[in-house]
């Protein structure tokens, strides 16, 4: 028998009858099986089916013990009101997409949509202000806006009625009543999410074709531009590229400068790729500037990259080979890219954009078709966020576009064999402090727990939360456990506090600080105590 932190410190519950000692051992033996599904799990880069089965059991058996505690006039340890935040989030995706409402969403996204044809004349009517292609961009999508701010206002001023009804009650509220209000909140939440959903996949599909793709960059005609690409494993992107834009690339003016890289030297790289030296010498032959022995972590440590500063950084599915063949675990992917976006953050221009193509299902975002469960993915907006960095757009790579143009996929168990690239993704982010906002927002839930008095009201609770949240961030209380302890008769109670931004690059940190202060001034309040005590 193994304890983890679901179990530790809970072996003095075996005293309080036969019947909770019964309860514990099985626990126990839930929590093994839990941890060998979890160990597996990791070892093959994703959650999978085991492990999701394992963890409900494991709350369903814990339920039956807080049962069975409860009816023994037994205080409940805090250990068994703790939950792995990656698996909560996994359920609560699993629980969204089975509702009726998502499965309608998707179906209306997923409808077949017939391309508009192409316009000769495109580049000619590109306008050479950045400011009135800002202006034109807006245009285009202001009708979806609008709409969507109408949704808004009227899902706020649902909330605020719902919230003036809760405070006029207050902490008088019976247990169920409350929980009933609540579920039906999270209910019109998912409502309201597949809803926003389907409106900014349509809104994603018109702003692809202004902010461009893979081929072009969206790299407008009436400036110069800087292209880093990294880790092109064959240099076949770079050279799809050089094809696409030939004339912009040599041209003697407002010519698009590119500097395509590799992480191994090139010895190393034509005895992976033998057929990249025909590629490497069109590349050199047409203008693009060749450096091997790059790592993407550390461009500021390189002369030939670090003194000069990029619009746009291009990195097409990155993948954490250390090992050879061996798959890696998920963790390290996540990592790869957070130390890829710090290190982008250093040679990006200030306007710049940084592009990541990912496989379908490992970015994590709501524009996947292949949905995985959110501690499957890559979660690329959140890695992003950690070096500053807001999403701005997600489009389908155009990989037969790419092909067409002299790309293929190789570094399967790094050798020259393609990897599935069918439905792949491209995400474009731009830093926060441009003030853009981002096409998905950075959702965080974090749990505060306490003794109240009579004093606690709703109200300030929230006046806490609000003096710490800044309002940039929109976030949401939920009460989700009460607790009356049998022999002091004291009260507690824990609420999730959801938070969500699409102007703030929420990073777990951050997050985690904000939660910390809250659940401080909360202790100091004259109507609440700190659990501990």
């Amino acid at each position: 028998m193994r304890t983890s932190l679901l179990t530790q410190g809970l072996d003095g519950l075996a005293s309080v009858s036969k019947e909770v000692k019964r309860l514990l051992q099985e626990l126990y033996a839930l929590d093994d099986e839990l941890q060998d599904a979890h160990m597996q799990a990791k070892r093959d880069e994703e959650f999978g089916e085991r492990v999701v089965t394992a963890y409900t059991n494991f709350l369903a058996h814990r339920d039956v013990l807080i049962a069975a505690l409860e009816k023994a006039k037994t205080q409940v340890p805090w250990q068994l009101r703790m939950k792995i935040d990656d698996l909560e989030l996994t359920l609560h995706q699993r629980k969204v997409m089975a509702s009726p409402e998502y499965k309608k969403a998707k179906q209306e996204t997923n409808a077949e949509v017939e391309p508009p044809a192409a316009d000769e004349n495109e580049d000619k009517k590109t306008p050479s202000d950045p400011a009135a292609r800002t202006q034109e961009a807006g245009a285009a999508i202001a009708p979806w806006i609008a709409i969507s701010v109408l949704a808004l206002v009227l899902a706020i001023l649902s909330d605020l009625a719902s919230m003036c009804w809760l405070a006029r009650i207050g902490h008088r509220l019976t247990k169920p009543t409350r929980t009933r209000w609540w579920e039906h909140r999270r209910a019109a939440a998912s409502v309201s999410a597949s809803v926003s959903r389907t409106m900014t996949e349509t809104t994603h599909s018109e702003s692809a074709a202004m902010i461009g793709n893979l081929c072009n960059l969206g790299l407008a005609r009436d400036a110069a531009w800087n292209v880093l690409i990294v880790g092109d494993g064959n240099f076949s992107y770079s050279r799809a590229f050089l094809r696409a834009n030939r004339e912009r690339i040599a041209a003697p003016v407002n010519a698009i400068n590119v500097t395509a890289t590799s992480l191994d030297t090139r010895d190393e790289l034509i005895s992976m790729y033998p057929k990249c030296v025909d590629i490497l010498t069109e590349l050199e032959a047409g203008g693009v500037n060749v450096v091997h022995d790059i790592n993407a972590t550390r461009l500021i440590q390189y002369s030939l990259v670090s003194t000069q500063k990029f619009d746009r950084i291009v990195f097409n599915f990155p993948h954490f080979a250390e090992g050879g063949n061996r798959r890696n675990k998920i963790h390290r992917h996540r990592q790869l890219l957070c130390d890829f976006f710090l290190s982008a953050r250093d040679v990006l221009a200030a306007d710049g954009q940084v592009w990541v193509s990912l496989c379908a299902g490992q970015g994590g975002t709501p524009m996947e078709k292949k949905v995985r469960a959110w501690g499957d993915t890559w979660q690329v907006m959140h890695c992003a966020a950690s070096a500053g960095l807001l999403v701005q757009n997600v489009h389908e790579c155009p990989v037969d576009e790419l092909l067409a143009l002299g790309y293929y996929s190789v570094g399967y168990q790094l050798r020259e064999r393609p990897f599935w690239t069918v439905d792949a993704l491209t995400h474009v982010f731009c830093g926060e402090d441009l003030g853009l906002p981002a096409h998905f927002p950075l959702e965080w839930t974090r749990d505060v727990s306490f003794w109240f008095n009579n004093e606690f009201d709703e109200d300030k609770l929230l006046a806490i939360i609000r003096q710490h949240v800044p309002s940039a961030i929109s976030f949401t209380v939920e009460l989700f456990d009460e607790y009356k302890c049998p022999t002091t008769l004291r009260s507690a109670a824990s609420y999730h506090i959801h938070l969500s931004s699409t102007r703030v690059a929420l990073t777990k940190e951050y997050v985690n600080s904000l939660a910390i202060a809250i659940l401080k001034d909360i202790e100091a309040s004259s109507f609440a105590q700190s659990r501990g005590s």
